[in-house]
């Protein structure tokens, strides 16, 4: 026994055991032998979690001059894209309003039509201002509409007309529709129209110089319809009220009547 005591007391010396009590009083005492490893896995741990931000490059100014250039390429195209654009002060040529004015007719537009004239415009001698003269032109859109009339292959010239305050303008076209076409043939003619400052002011000639049928529709009508002729489309052969009603009259008896021309003209 006196042995085996001995060798414990030999084994506490060589590695003392550390005070449960004390550590409890004084955990933050490093007076063990156990503490300096505890403390150096913390410090260990805290180490890692604790890390430092690298710094931040430094800003490179070629990014700035990159930069620069790019707001110098925008200013320069947008500066490109307006001198491109018509200025304020810019109107349509008598040419381009020419064309405006046969397609307005064209697709049935006409808000579109009085707007390329001006505000005391006069048309076959009556002024656009007043409203019955307004009224005559809707119920042409109206006929052609009816009729599917158009005009096709226009070609303007410039007429010479000394001492006008406008230029003048010559429009030679063909004109087809749903009753022309019934009849196989192509009606010509040519429009006489003065410009000034992009607006039409006069319109003096509307004249067919073609009609293949020499008026045959109108004067079968007269002979087979004639009272109703005269109330929805006018009195004579020359009479020309138009609007849908009357066109109406033209498109219902559109058989009969090319019927009539084959059997006149073999």
């Amino acid at each position: 026994m006196t042995d085996e005591r001995a060798l414990l007391a030999a084994l506490r010396e060589a590695n003392p055991v550390p005070d449960p009590n004390a550590l409890i009083e004084n955990p933050g005492s490093t007076n063990t032998g156990a503490a300096p490893q505890r403390n150096h896995t913390m410090h260990s741990t805290q180490s890692v979690i604790d890390f430092e931000h690298p710094a931040a490059p430094p800003k490179r100014r070629g990014s700035w001059a990159m930069a620069a250039w790019a707001a110098i390429v925008v200013i320069v195209a947008v500066g490109a894209f307006a001198l491109l654009q018509p200025g304020p002060g810019e109107v349509a040529t008598p040419e381009e309003v020419a064309a405006s004015y046969f397609d307005a007719i064209n697709q049935n537009d006409p808000d579109g039509w009085w707007a390329l004239h001006s505000e005391d415009a006069v048309i076959f001698g009556e002024s656009l201002s007043e409203e019955s003269v307004r009224q005559s032109h809707q119920d042409y859109f109206d006929w052609r509409t009816t009729t599917e009339s158009r005009f096709e292959n226009v070609e303007c010239t410039e007429t010479a007309r000394p001492g006008a305050d406008a230029t003048g303008l010559l429009c030679a076209y063909e004109w087809r529709g749903a009753i022309q076409d019934r009849f196989g043939v192509v009606l010509s003619g040519y429009i006489q129209m003065d410009i000034a400052g992009g607006e039409i002011v006069r319109v003096t000639t509307d004249s067919p110089d073609f009609d293949p049928m020499n008026g045959f529709p109108v004067r079968f009508l007269i002979e087979n319809h004639g009272a109703e002729f005269a109330s929805l489309c006018g009195e004579g052969p020359g009479a020309f009220n138009g609007g849908e009603e009357c066109a109406l009259l033209y498109m219902n008896n559109l058989d009969a009547m090319a019927e009539a021309w084959e059997a006149e003209n073999g």
